[in-house]
């Protein structure tokens, strides 16, 4: 199980394909990360749970039917807050926008949806993308994983995060 967030998408891709990983378990796995790493600010917002339920029921049935899209089908995925969803507010990490949903969403995230990837939020970012340290964003920095003093540890298959 502790592997699984470090499989490449084709690994990944593969493993749906033989069913030794279902969709379900890798979503669950994702979201678990991503509230342990919550103090990293590396995201700005989380998919709704109703949105990341629904994609995922979806990709799981097709894994079921042995019917895939395609090698992103069921692949949970992160945009960078600068990347229009009707869904979901997008601030491009600015006070500006930090009240802003969009009556649209961004053709790269309706192709990701339209080929079963499941977006799983929104990322933290420079102010309106104009950076390239993750660092001047109106929610604060991104912390870095290796110096943010959590007990993080590598193992062969990657990294895992011991949960204080």
């Amino acid at each position: 199980m502790e592997k699984i967030l470090s499989l490449t998408l084709i690994e990944l891709a593969q493993a749906y394909k033989q069913k030794s990983l279902s969709v379900s378990q890798v979503v669950q796995q994702v979201m678990a990360q991503i509230s342990i790493m919550q103090d990293l600010n590396a995201l700005i917002s989380v998919t709704p749970e109703e949105k990341i339920s629904r994609a995922c029921a979806g990709a799981q049935e097709r894994q079921n039917r042995d019917k895939m899209l395609g090698p992103l089908d069921g692949v949970p995925v992160v945009v960078k807050d600068n990347y229009c969803t009707s869904w979901s507010k997008t601030t491009c990490a600015s006070h500006m926008l930090s009240n802003y949903t969009p009556p649209y969403t961004a053709t790269l995230v309706n192709r990701l949806e339209a080929a079963g990837a499941i977006i799983m939020g929104k990322s933290n970012m420079d102010e309106f993308g104009m950076g390239s340290g993750g660092t001047n964003s109106v929610f604060g920095p991104t912390r870095n994983l290796y110096r943010s003093g959590k007990p993080y540890h590598l193992e062969n298959s990657g990294l895992q995060c011991v949960p204080n």
